[in-house]
């Protein structure tokens, strides 16, 4: 068995799926010629990824049902170094699983997907690492996602919902937060104020201690109701 097809073969081939790469739209491809060559990483060039081909013991290969996993191979390049796949069979695929609009720039390696879902996805090779971005949109509600990080657009709940892994960092020269209603903070660790100055408009009740390093001026009054601190005046 070749590792490359023949140079007759470079142009154009007939071939069976024997892998499928899903986060780069890829499959390995056998050529069912009489050299047997394995074309390695060939980029599909449709709206969905075809199947593995079932063989059985003696290398033959079974029927695989409604789906076909039969390619027409070629190649872009005079170096013939960039393989694509195109399936040549009417395939039974549910519309979820396909694709409307799939791009690939083989300079920048990202693939871009729009299926049938609604969902709009880049993906991103550099060397080893895979960075994914995705929207999707479903009942009033928008998405944009990554595998770490969410952000959730919720028009009927009127509503913006953020979630991430790791960090969450906003840096900008004002910010101003309101509210109509109540604001909730929470913590499963210590909250820490930084600034020169911390104004406080309106009451400010705490439960539970509050210690003070540095001194504590008050111009009203301090009112000690259970009278177990010295040296203060009784409002």
């Amino acid at each position: 068995m070749q590792d490359h097809p023949a140079d007759s073969q470079y142009r154009l081939a007939i071939g069976i799926v024997i892998a499928v790469h899903r986060d780069t739209w890829e499959v390995d491809v056998r050529l069912t010629d009489e050299t047997a060559a394995i074309v390695p990483r060939c980029k599909v060039q449709g709206h969905y990824l075809p199947e593995v081909h079932n063989v059985d013991a003696d290398g033959n290969a079974l029927k695989l049902g409604g789906r076909q996993s039969k390619v027409v191979v070629g190649w872009l390049d005079a170096s013939c170094q960039n393989p694509v796949a195109i399936p040549v069979h009417n395939v039974i695929v549910p519309d979820s699983e396909k694709a409307n609009h799939v791009y690939w720039s083989e300079q920048l390696r990202a693939r871009i997907t729009i299926n049938r879902q609604n969902e709009f996805e880049i993906r991103i090779a550099d060397g080893d690492n895979l960075y994914q971005f995705q929207i999707q949109r479903a009942d009033g509600i928008i998405r944009a996602k990554t595998p770490t990080t969410m952000v959730e657009l919720n028009d009927a709940a009127k509503s913006i919902t953020a979630r991430c892994d790791g960090d969450l960092i906003a840096e900008c020269k004002n910010a101003k937060v309101t509210a109509a209603s109540d604001v909730d903070v929470e913590a499963g660790g210590n909250i820490e104020l930084k600034a020169p100055n911390v104004k406080i408009v309106g009451a400010l009740q705490v439960v539970g201690n509050v210690a003070v390093t540095g001194n504590l001026n008050a111009t009203g009054s301090i009112v000690d109701v259970a009278g177990n601190t010295p040296h203060h005046s009784h409002g």
